[in-house]
């Protein structure tokens, strides 16, 4: 298959999986994408208030693995009593932390409900309106759906 001799044992890979690429479709030239998975720390998934209805709350449906996922939740209306957030509709044991921001370093409050029981806790957002949540799988099985809901 190679007509001239290989001098790293990962030149032949990167040959292999270059040919691979090309004959699926692929391309073996150009960028690789490194842009992070949605739901992590560094791209968090952004739920935005819609401020055309009169109503704060925002709610979203998805499940999660056994990790961890990060959502922030924004353009909410800054009120000093603050906030409910609410994880609910689980199959397993998912958890909910809620931090002061981006950065997921400085826990606000948490709730760690055993089994399928509703966890809820009720921060205060950012000045900008800014909630910065996490909800832990680590706990089920093979993971969880969930429901996480904002409101007031």
């Amino acid at each position: 298959m190679f007509s001239r001799q290989l001098t790293h044992p990962y030149t032949a890979l990167a040959i292999l999986l270059s040919s691979i690429l090309t004959g699926c479709g692929g391309s073996s030239s150009g960028a690789i994408d490194e842009t992070p998975s949605p739901g992590t720390i560094s791209n968090p998934i952004i739920i935005t208030q819609d401020l055309t209805y009169n109503y704060q709350s925002e709610m979203y449906n998805g499940s999660i693995t056994t990790g961890s996922l990060y959502f922030k939740m924004s353009n909410l209306t800054f009120k000093s009593n603050g906030y409910t957030v609410t994880l609910s509709g689980v199959t397993d044991d998912a958890n909910l932390y809620v931090y002061t921001d981006g950065t997921y370093a400085t826990l606000q409050c948490s709730s760690t409900n055993v089994g399928t029981a509703d966890d809820m806790c009720d921060p205060v957002s950012d000045a900008n309106g800014d909630l910065y949540i996490r909800i832990d799988g680590s706990l089920t099985t093979n993971g969880t759906v969930f429901m996480l809901q904002a409101g007031t």
